[in-house]
């Protein structure tokens, strides 16, 4: 499906679209559909990428004011199996000493809580099959074949013919 068939079936429910730099020709056509747009490098290979995009994301949706109550820095670590994300998150509230009010939003990122839950896979220790390398060479980018392998050890095929994360 292409970025704006994914923003019509969107469309409504969001306020600001994110697309990747290497889709940014697509940002026109998005934006015709209602729907604002934020062309931004959304591969999250490190923390502090991640970080910026966070940042750009919340600059787009609300742009900062001087009473603005956004601490990005006061993020907590990576996370590590076992950890206890609601501790660290509130750990990490009280230090930053902003508190939390009605309709604050708290975000963590996937990746979080998957080490939290010890969902965590060495890449070193996959084999990808034939399948895993075919899907992953059709991606823009080229996907690591083995981290395709992974998604498709964690996903099931329903009888309506959708695929989901188990």
């Amino acid at each position: 499906m292409s970025p704006a068939g994914v923003a019509r079936l969107y469309r409504g429910l969001i306020d600001l679209f994110v697309l990747d730099r290497v889709d940014a020709s697509w940002a026109p056509r998005i934006e015709a559909l209602g729907l604002r747009v934020l062309v931004a490098d959304t591969l999250l290979t490190t923390p502090a990428r991640a970080a910026r995009l966070a940042g750009a994301v919340l600059r787009a949706l609300d742009p900062p004011r001087d009473d603005d109550r956004r601490h990005p820095d006061s993020r907590p670590a990576d996370g590590r199996p076992g950890d206890d994300l609601a501790a660290l998150l509130g750990d990490a509230i009280a230090e930053a000493r902003v508190g939390l009010k009605a309709r604050d939003v708290v975000a963590v990122c996937q990746k979080v809580v998957s080490k939290a839950e010890g969902s965590v896979v060495a890449l070193d220790d996959v084999v990808a099959s034939s399948f895993a390398e075919k899907l992953a060479a059709q991606t823009e980018g080229g996907k690591d074949p083995r981290a395709m392998e992974v998604v498709l050890r964690e996903t099931k095929r329903n009888r309506s013919g959708w695929t989901t994360a188990t």
